[in-house]
């Protein structure tokens, strides 16, 4: 019998506290260039080690075998931080000229959780009984807190460029592993034969006492045993 078990994933980094404060003007022309971004992340959780195992039979020698792999759970993901933007002079200006460019944009997102591992393995046996048990899914972490003022101007003229977008978003849960069972036998063939002989004796009887005299002859039977042979078959397969 053997069991094997999984390591489990490590924990995760918090997302640390962003704050900006914006003075003054701002000025971007390019796609994708956001005039003020500010994110907060939280870590993921790592992923779990697999338990897996195997067994081997020495030749000539009938044995079973029953292994047991168990999984282990990933590390949990880790709270995003909280994420503060001002712009509290209404003379400050962020202007942005390119497509997907927004003038302020605010992230606080929760890390994912790890994912887990399943559990298996193998015998190599005449009988073998593989148990795989998988873990759940570690959860993921929360978004934090995010604050935006603004009193100054905002201008964006290209596509999918908002004037603020702020997001708190939680991170997504771990997958859960897998497990894998089976039952497995050699194919073997045993055959069992039995047999008995049988042995009749005729003996001439004595004339002088026998009592029919017109019989010659009687048979006795000295020994009789029943003849038997029986063949078994088994045939196993996985």
């Amino acid at each position: 019998m053997n069991s094997y078990v999984g390591g489990h994933g490590a924990g995760a980094g918090l997302g640390g506290t962003v704050s900006v404060s914006h003075y003054g003007a701002i000025s971007t022309k390019g796609g994708y260039a956001d005039g003020i971004l500010a994110h907060s992340i939280g870590g993921g959780g790592g992923n779990a080690g697999t338990g897996s195992g195997s067994t081997k039979a020495s030749n000539g020698i009938k044995t079973a075998a029953l292994n047991i792999g168990l999984g282990a759970k990933g590390g949990v993901g880790n709270f995003g931080g909280n994420v503060d933007v001002h712009m509290d002079d209404s003379a400050a200006s962020i202007y942005t000229g390119g497509h997907v460019s927004r003038g302020i944009f605010a992230q606080s997102i929760g890390g994912g959780g790890g994912s887990s591992s399943g559990g298996g393995g193998s015998g190599d046996a005449d009988w073998a009984i593989t148990i795989g048990l998988g873990a759940e899914g570690s959860g993921g972490g929360s978004g934090g807190n995010v604050t935006i003022s603004s009193e100054g101007t905002i201008v964006t003229k290209g596509d999918w460029s908002d004037a603020i977008l702020a997001q708190s978003i939680g991170g997504g849960g771990g997958a859960a592993g897998s497990g894998k069972s089976s039952l497995r036998s050699r194919r073997t063939r045993m055959t069992t034969t039995m047999t008995v002989a049988t042995t009749m004796v005729m003996t001439p009887p004595n004339r002088r006492n026998c009592p029919w005299p017109r019989l010659r002859r009687r048979m006795t039977m000295a020994a009789m045993t029943t003849t038997a042979t029986a063949t078994t078959s088994l045939l196993h397969s996985a």
